[in-house]
Parts: C-alpha cells; sequence; structure tokens
C-alpha cells in the first residue's frame, strides 16, 4: 500500500490544551482531521544494521467510550481497544520483515467537548496521544497520517468519513 501520499507527521508543537506523550505530535486536529477515522502508519526498518522494535506501546484519545482503536503490523491484526485506553503491542517475529516494515493503526474520533464555560476543553486532542516504540529509539518510526479532510457533501459535516 502506498501511503507517499499522505501527510508526514512531524510537528512538535500543539494548539491542544493536551500534552503529547511523545514527538512527533499525533494529534489528528494538528493536521487538519477534526472528526470521524484517522489512519496512522509508522515506518520503521528491522535489518541487520538495525534492531527493529519489538512493540509499540499506544495511547488514544476518541472523545467517548464509543471511540476505539485498531493496530496492525504489516497487515497482521494485532489488537484493537475501546474508549480512551492505552496498551502496549508486542510485534511477533514472524510478522517482522527485512527492510521496511509498517505498524497501521486505525482511531475513530467521537467529536469534541462542548465548551459553554470557554475553559478549553474544546481543545483537548483526538487521535494518538503517544506512540512509544518498545526497545527502539523515538525516533525509530517515522509517521504518516491520513483522514477526513473535509465535510461530506452529501451528508454534512458529521459524516465518519476518513477511511481511506
Amino acid at each position: 500500500f502506498d501511503d507517499a501520499g499522505w501527510t508526514i507527521a512531524d510537528k512538535t508543537t500543539t494548539a491542544s490544551i493536551t500534552k503529547p506523550g511523545s514527538l512527533p505530535v499525533l494529534f489528528a486536529d494538528d493536521y487538519g482531521f477534526h472528526t470521524g477515522n484517522t489512519w496512522y502508519r509508522g515506518h520503521f526498518t528491522a535489518d541487520a544494521h538495525q534492531a527493529a522494535p519489538t512493540g509499540i506501546y499506544l495511547k488514544a484519545r476518541s472523545g467517548g467510550p464509543a471511540g476505539a482503536f485498531s493496530v496492525w503490523l504489516n497487515g497482521h491484526f494485532l489488537g484493537s481497544l475501546t474508549g480512551n485506553e492505552e496498551r502496549s503491542f508486542g510485534f511477533p517475529a514472524q510478522y517482522l520483515a527485512e527492510g521496511d516494515n509498517v505498524v497501521s493503526v486505525l482511531t475513530v474520533d467521537m467529536g469534541h467537548e462542548e465548551d459553554y464555560n470557554s475553559t478549553g476543553e474544546n481543545r483537548t486532542a483526538r487521535g494518538l496521544i503517544e506512540a512509544r516504540p518498545i526497545d527502539a529509539p523515538a525516533n525509530a518510526v517515522t509517521w504518516r497520517i491520513q483522514g477526513a479532510t473535509a465535510p461530506d457533501a452529501l451528508r454534512g459535516p458529521y459524516n465518519f468519513g476518513g477511511l481511506y
């Protein structure tokens, strides 16, 4: 799957009131994806010169208990969680490939808080709050992001798009 046209996730700052758990910032809103599903693809290399991560720790925020995220490694399903959860996902050796490897994460954004008192809660992050490779440096994984970029002309702005 060619994700070369996806947005490179490389931001180091955010307008969100949520503090990033890792860099780069992976908050969906910072890349223009404000509702619906958001895909993340993290690339890393495994070869004789560079050890691959043994897994990845992920923390996501979806905005409600019905939100969820799912994780794959090179197309192999690793698991899912519902709500605003965090978990480590191990990378089984049989799923790792020599050279480029891809961890894919699908998050579901349930919307933002209503902020009647202007406390900034409407700027709480959605998407991945933290993504840390296990047994590898933080920069071992480079991220790309894709989501719904504009309201659906037929169904309006609340259509949960973003499934690429």
